[in-house]
């Protein structure tokens, strides 16, 4: 879900707070920051988090083309998300 929320806006930058609103993230009572740095960790995306509390701000967002992977990061978005359910 936040993966393609981030893939299809088509931006760089994100205010944390405007990703928690719009996908209700609060009230699902998910953690952005630990799903952020989960696709971080799978070879998705890289990123930069600046700011403190309700000024964080994703920047330089970036998606990692498939064949730029190494070979433990070689999962597609639904093979990562299959490990989370």
């Amino acid at each position: 879900m936040v993966y393609e929320y981030l893939k299809r806006s088509g931006q760089s930058s994100h205010k944390v707070e405007d990703i928690n609103n719009d996908l209700q993230l609060k009230s699902l009572n998910i953690r952005l920051m630990s799903v952020l740095t989960g696709l971080s960790q799978q070879g998705l995306i890289s990123f930069i988090c600046e700011g403190k509390r309700g000024d964080r701000r994703i920047e330089e967002l970036q998606f990692i083309p498939y064949v730029q992977r190494t070979y433990p990061e070689v999962l597609t978005f639904e093979e990562w998300i299959s490990l989370v359910d």
